[in-house]
């Protein structure tokens, strides 16, 4: 990062990234709820909300009929795959996978060629969201967004990476999920996500998949926090380019500069 603000001329970090935090205006991509600010920052803070979601009509966020379980970048051909395969098998063509790759796809669709699993290295999530009933996720950030923007109950693996497992926690503290296999490390390869380890209890998974399926209560919490979502008077990302577009030259605005009719950030 020094040798990026070095390139730019500004002054360079001493210590903590958490200094860039303190020097300017602050744009998150995300909802109050979901990413906190701590009250010292500075107050041109500015929660812009999701920037990239889907967003379904009510009558498919409040559907009742949605039945699929959509797993992101948690299924990998591996040893516990057996354990996957034989747990989410009743559940049929109502299983997705996304692997984020084409040759994990690949993989995947050789070795489950005998079910009825829907694989492939990614689906449109404005139609994959809005239909399925759980999500079993790593617990990035961007698909836990996804999951609240459509009211749609995750399971979060995020394995050792200390983001994933923050996450998750929120996850867990805004009653719209369930986390496990949570163990933050300092070391190791935080990008290592489930997919790639083979030490994923699918019995215990299945198990809390089929508890959300009948579980009212955090239904209700993703609900809630869809409609707070999308009720929200975020500006949209095009608002926020056009406001940024004459800093190209990637230094911070003045803390004073407008942004539509929301005043000064």
């Amino acid at each position: 990062m020094n040798r990026v603000l070095g390139e730019e001329g500004e002054e360079l970090i001493s210590a903590d990234m958490r200094e860039l935090l303190l020097r300017g205006g602050i744009i998150i991509p995300s909802i109050p709820e979901f990413d906190q600010v701590p009250p010292a920052f500075p107050a041109q803070t500015h929660h812009v909300g999701p920037l990239d979601v889907p967003v379904p009509s009510v009558t498919q966020a409040d559907n009742a009929s949605r039945s699929r379980i959509f797993f992101y970048r948690t299924v990998g051909a591996n040893r516990s795959l057996p354990a996957f395969k034989r747990v989410f098998e009743e559940f049929g063509d109502r299983v997705y996978i996304a692997t984020g790759s084409p040759d994990g796809a690949r993989l995947l669709k050789n070795e489950l060629a005998d079910t009825d699993f829907n694989i492939a290295p990614y689906w449109n999530k404005d139609e994959i969201y809005p239909n399925a009933a759980i999500a079993v996720h790593h617990g990035g950030p961007g698909t836990v967004l996804d999951c609240m923007a459509t009211g749609t109950p995750s399971i979060v693996l995020p394995g050792s990476s200390p983001e994933r497992c923050f996450y998750g926690k929120k996850v867990q503290d805004l009653g719209i999920g369930v986390t496990v296999d949570a163990n933050p490390s300092l070391t190791g390869n935080w990008h290592t996500a489930a997919d790639s380890v083979d030490t994923t209890d699918w019995t215990h998974v299945g198990e809390l998949a089929r508890q959300l399926f009948q579980d009212g209560h955090v239904r209700d919490n993703c609900r809630r926090l869809r409609e707070r979502v999308a009720r929200s008077e975020y500006e949209s990302i095009a608002t926020v380019i056009e406001n940024l577009r004459p800093y190209g030259d990637n230094r911070m605005p003045d803390p004073a500069f407008s942004a539509g009719d929301r005043g000064p950030l």
